[in-house]
């Protein structure tokens, strides 16, 4: 690389030492020009006038001596090495003159002039380090300046935390978050967090996880509450602190307000919400009168009439699609979408969704083919919401294939995971157009797709309702040739439940049981009267409330075998009657159905609901439901009792106890082998333990109560655990709650009252209770 000429200015008052430098240095191939002068007044002017690499400065100069000069040259800013000449002998001047600034000095020496274009070399190549080195660190001072005012300016609160916990430093904004404005440095940031108001929510919980944090120098991010005296709620991430090396110094932690984007979320939620029941409430009554009218043998014998009349009614469905749809899409953003997790085969909803789509597929003349390994593990599913994934691919699949074609779906296990595939033969999709497949609202610009139609929400919500499930989906496509939408569910841990599959609209002369005595609380006339036509064709007896409070009183008149019960009501809604159902003995046992347009299935069966259907209500849904509930009190003609407890001493004397009482007993020994017989031997009551090792008893409680089908199994804790957590297991779904050592004839006195039969009366077993202590 060409370095640049250097350009000396040399301050020399001795004429001949003068000329005897000037020639050394221009023979020197990297010196460009020499400027010789005689006065340090001189030297001030050219220095002020033009650009120099370097001042060789004698130090005796007539008026104004070197040093003197060298100090003026410093004091004005000059930025150019000046390299101090001295005489033999006089070392002294040549270190005050270095002290002074100057970059290195020369004593007048024998043979000096032939070593002076290299030192002069040497000093330049140390100038333009000490210059860049100058340059990086006022660039890095200038940049920790800009940091410090980002740090100290930025709307979204900012701690560092060290490897204890204690507060490295802290922005302004997070200390006003927090309320301790200057108090953070140097304090525990866990102490600073419970401290920071009394209503805090979920601090402790919080407090853990950056401890956990601290420790495993993982990623992570929530929410974090604030209550009274104004509400605030902030969003947090962690991160961990690393230096140059990639070694962890500690924690940073972000804090963002988001008071007031949940706010405007949940106004958002209530519009909506609002505007679906407005819209859902009429849409009931009209889908029910169309399906009354089309039921009607005069009108199915006038094919004008019956087509006009499908036309309506398809529309009607088609609505309520539309609705359901953007209320998904608004629980999913809003996370709170509830899913009804239960363990099923992968082969009970890939066969129901085949089901479900093939009037369409045979309207287009599609072959639907269904390709199922064998063996494959079961999943823990919602299964109405795996139907409603598979239905979105398949109908995709369909309104996207060319008549005559076939789609596929398959399901095949891959590194124990359940991977269901539904693949067509169509156009394929465009590989720019993939990215947008999976967004709300799109649908991909070609006439084929607007064609077809829809609102471009049913992949976005499949996309939740698969990432809910902690699945994923994806999609392989390429034009010309079609494509093949994935996604993969873990596998459960219980196996597989099978029910039996039930025949719609069967009368209830034909199918053999008792006519029921059904009490339809609604607030909406319309509804009562369809639900009471449906009904009576069932050949049930339908008694009528049209609000809370009516509700309750004919209950407690009239005791019906099953109530259908609407939430939104004006004197009291579904959720308050139900809550004074259970309370009282007489009336808990009533099996009750939810009909609401209110999606809070998971209040409904924490409450105690039997089921719970969404308006417009699907009449066929709706009698399959009846039909399940009813029968089920009839299943065993000797009760059966399932002990779980990890005790097989206990385990025996439970089953000595309960077998000569006449109980039929199952036992199991850990909380996963009671859920799978649970699942699999159907028992009247369990009889549970808490302290199990694997899975305990509390997680019992939430599996069983989770699952819409054992919404109203009794569950009887008996357990040594400490009496205090009674009011943990109830809260969780318990039905009752004693503790160890047990006394026979109380435990079964609590079963013989928790297990009804049909009429509500207790369910006696065929023997008498032998009375026994234990």
């Amino acid at each position: 690389m060409t370095r640049e000429p250097i350009h000396v200015l040399l301050v020399e008052d001795n004429p001949d030492h003068a000329e005897l430098m000037h020639r050394v240095l221009k023979r020197h191939p990297t010196v460009g020009t020499v400027t010789a002068v005689s006065r340090g007044i001189d030297c001030l002017k050219m220095l002020s006038e033009h650009n120099y690499s370097v001042v060789l400065l004698d130090y005796s100069l007539p008026g104004t001596d070197g040093l003197t000069v060298l100090k003026e040259i410093r004091q004005r800013g000059y930025p150019v090495p000046v390299v101090m000449v001295t005489s033999q002998g006089v070392e002294r001047v040549a270190v005050e003159a270095m002290e002074e600034g100057a970059a290195d000095y020369v004593i007048k020496a024998a043979g000096y002039l032939t070593t002076l274009p290299t030192m002069i070399s040497k000093v330049l190549k140390q100038h333009e380090l000490a210059t860049e080195n100058r340059r990086l660190l006022e660039a890095t001072q200038r940049q920790g300046r800009q940091m410090a005012l980002i740090f100290a300016s930025t709307s979204d609160g900012i701690v560092l935390l060290n490897q204890d916990g204690t507060v490295a430093e802290a922005n302004g904004r997070v200390e006003q978050f927090f309320d301790r404005p200057g108090l953070m440095v140097g304090r525990n940031f866990l102490e600073i967090v419970a401290k920071a108001s009394p209503e805090l929510q979920e601090a402790e919980t919080f407090g853990r996880q950056v401890e956990e944090l601290l420790t495993s120098g993982s990623d992570e991010d929530g929410l974090i509450e604030f209550g009274a005296p104004t509400p605030l709620i902030l969003h947090w991430a962690a991160r961990p602190t690393l230096d140059e090396t990639g070694q962890r110094l500690g924690l940073t932690l972000t804090f963002r307000d988001v008071t007031r984007e949940r706010e405007i979320d949940r106004m958002k939620t209530e519009f909506i919400s609002t505007v679906s029941h407005e819209l859902r409430t009429p849409l009931t009554s009209i889908k029910g009168a169309l399906q009354l009218v089309m039921d009607d043998p005069a009108v199915a014998q006038n094919p004008l009439q019956a087509e006009l009349l499908g036309i309506c009614f398809n529309n009607t469905d088609r609505l309520i699609r539309l609705i359901n749809d953007i209320l998904d899409i608004s629980k999913i953003e809003a996370g709170r979408i509830q899913l009804r997790l239960d363990t099923h085969s992968a082969e009970e909803f890939v066969l129901t969704a085949v089901e479900g789509v093939r009037a369409l597929a045979a309207q287009r003349g599609i072959t639907v083919e269904t390709a199922l390994a064998e063996h494959l593990p079961a999943v823990a599913v919602d299964l109405d919401r795996m139907v409603q994934v598979l239905t979105n691919l398949l109908s995709n699949a369909i309104k996207f294939s060319p008549e005559g074609q076939r789609v596929r779906v398959e399901a095949d296990e891959v590194e124990g995971e359940v991977v269901i595939r539904v693949r067509d033969w169509g156009k394929g999709i465009a590989p720019e157009e993939l990215s947008r497949l999976f967004k709300k609202f799109q649908q991909l610009d070609s006439s084929a797709v607007r064609e077809a139609g829809g609102t471009g929400l049913g992949l976005a919500i499949s996309k939740g309702i698969i990432e809910e499930h902690a699945g994923k989906i994806w999609v392989d496509s390429e034009v010309g040739v079609g494509s093949c939408f994935a996604f993969h569910l873990p596998a459960a841990t219980a196996p597989a439940r099978h029910e039996a599959k039930l025949v719609p609209g069967r009368s209830a002369a034909g199918s053999g049981f008792k006519k029921k005595r059904i009490l339809v609380v609604d607030d909406e006339a319309d509804i009562r009267y369809i639900l009471r036509q449906h009904l009576e064709r069932l050949g049930h007896e339908v008694v009528e409330a049209q609000s809370g409070l009516e509700a309750i009183e004919k209950v407690r008149a009239l005791r019906p075998d099953l109530i259908t019960l609407d939430v939104m009501m004006p004197d009291m809604d579904g959720f308050d009657v139900m809550a004074v159902l259970k309370e009282r003995e007489e009336t808990r046992t009533i099996p009750v159905i939810f009909l609401s347009v209110v999606h809070d299935e998971a209040k409904g069966f924490r409450l105690g609901a039997t089921d719970y259907i969404t308006k417009p209500i699907d009449p066929d849904r709706l009698l399959r439901a009846i039909e399940r509930i009813l029968p089920q009190e009839e299943r065993h003609e000797t009760p059966r009792v399932l002990a779980v407890d990890d005790d097989l001493e206990i385990l025996t004397i439970l089953g000595r106890i309960l077998g000569r009482a006449g109980y039929d007993v199952a036992q199991a020994q850990d909380g996963q082998q009671g859920l799978s017989k649970i699942y699999t031997e159907a028992p009247d009551l369990v009889i549970l333990d808490i302290q199990m090792p694997g899975m305990s008893g509390y997680e019992v409680i939430r599996r069983i109560r989770g699952t819409r089908r054992l919404a109203n199994l009794p569950i009887l804790v008996l357990t040594a655990s400490d009496a205090g957590d009674r009011a943990k297991a109830l809260a969780l779904g318990a039905t009752e709650y004693l503790t160890k050592p047990f006394s026979a004839d109380v435990l079964l006195q609590e079963i013989t009252k928790l297990i009804k039969s049909v009429d509500g009366q207790p369910l006696v077993p065929s023997e008498q209770p032998t009375h026994l202590s234990s």
